[in-house]
C-alpha cells in the first residue's frame, strides 16, 4: 500500500495527502552511493531512504531482501518478504530477474488460469520454515556428551560453560553468560519453537534495548559427521536473524563456533571458543 502511494506521488483516490513534488524528489538520485564505480542496480543513486535504479524505478529495501520495487512507466510493483542476510548473491539474482524477465514481458493483464492458482494455492499452502536435515538425526557421541559439562576458555562471547541434553529427537542446550543461565530447545531435523533466551533485544526500533525483551525464534540441528554437530536459530520475530553454531567434540574437549547474521542484535554470539568435560 506504501508503495503504491509513493509510486502515486502521495495520492490516493485523487487527494494528494503529501505534497507531489517532495515524493517527486524523494525517489530522485539526490546522492552518490556508488563509491567504487560498480555497475549494480542497486547503487545507481539513492533519495530520501530510498533507492534509484535505471529506467525510473525506484525501490525500497529492507535488511534481508523485503522488496518494493516500483517501475513508472508500467505502474509495476514488485514485493517481496524474504531473509536473505548473509546471502550475498541473492539480492543482485532477484534484480536482475526483475529487470531481465518480468519487466520487459509486461504487457497485458493474464487470463484467469484458475487450474494454475488453485496448484498455487496447494503449494503455498505446504509450505515449512526451513530446517537443517542434511545430515544424521544421532550419533555415538550422544552417549559421551549427553548431559556433561564442558567449561569453555575465555571467549568472545563470554560464555563460561555449555552443555547439551538429547532426548530421542529432541534436545536442549544450556550455557552461561554474563546474563546468566540460559537454555534452547532444538530438533533434530525439524525445528522447534521457543523464545531466544537472550534478553533485552529492541522491539519496534532496531538499536534501542528493551529490557526483559526476547525474540521467537526456531532451532534445529543435524550431525554434519560423528563429531559434529550444528545447530541453526532463525528468529522470527519483529527482526530477522539467524545464528549459526558448530560443535566439535573429541576426547573430552569441545570446540564451538558462533556465527550470526542480523542487523543489530545477536552481537554476543559471533566467535568461537573451546573447553574440556
Amino acid at each position: 500500500i506504501f508503495a503504491k502511494f509513493v509510486l502515486d506521488k502521495g495520492n490516493i483516490d485523487g487527494k494528494n495527502y503529501i505534497n507531489e513534488q517532495f515524493m517527486t524528489d524523494a525517489v530522485k538520485k539526490q546522492c552518490s552511493n556508488n563509491t567504487f564505480g560498480f555497475e549494480y542496480r542497486q547503487l545507481e543513486g539513492y533519495g530520501y531512504q530510498i533507492w534509484k535504479m535505471a529506467d525510473d524505478t525506484f525501490a525500497f529495501i529492507g535488511m534481508g531482501d523485503q522488496f518494493a520495487i516500483c517501475h513508472p512507466k508500467t505502474q509495476f510493483i514488485f514485493i517481496m518478504n524474504s531473509d536473505n542476510q548473509g546471502e550475498p548473491f541473492a539480492r543482485p539474482f532477484i534484480f536482475d530477474e526483475v529487470f531481465r524477465t518480468i519487466i520487459p514481458n509486461l504487457g497485458e493483464a493474464l487470463p484467469e488460469n484458475e487450474k494454475a492458482y488453485n496448484e498455487l494455492k496447494e503449494f503455498t499452502s505446504n509450505l515449512k520454515l526451513y530446517a537443517l536435515r542434511n545430515g544424521e538425526k544421532t550419533s555415538k557421541t550422544v552417549d559421551l556428551i549427553n548431559g556433561k559439562t564442558f567449561k569453555l576458555e575465555e571467549n568472545p562471547m563470554g560464555i563460561k560453560w555449555i552443555k547439551f541434553e538429547f532426548d530421542g529427537e529432541k534436545g536442549k542446550m544450556y550455557w552461561e553468560n554474563e546474563q546468566g543461565k540460559k537454555e534452547l530447545p532444538f530438533g533434530m531435523g525439524y525445528n522447534e519453537f521457543a523464545k531466544f533466551p537472550q534478553t533485552g533485544y529492541s522491539d519496534m526500533i532496531t538499536t534501542y534495548p528493551c529490557e526483559g525483551h526476547m525474540y521467537d525464534c526456531a532451532t534445529s540441528a543435524i550431525w554434519d559427521d560423528e563429531i559434529k554437530l550444528i545447530l541453526k536459530t532463525q528468529i522470527i520475530d519483529k527482526y530477522f536473524g539467524r545464528l549459526s553454531m558448530s560443535f566439535a567434540f573429541k576426547d573430552g574437549y569441545i570446540m564451538a563456533r558462533f556465527g550470526k547474521t542480523a542487523e543489530a542484535f545477536l552481537e554476543e554470539y559471533n566467535g568461537h571458543a573451546y573447553g574440556k568435560m
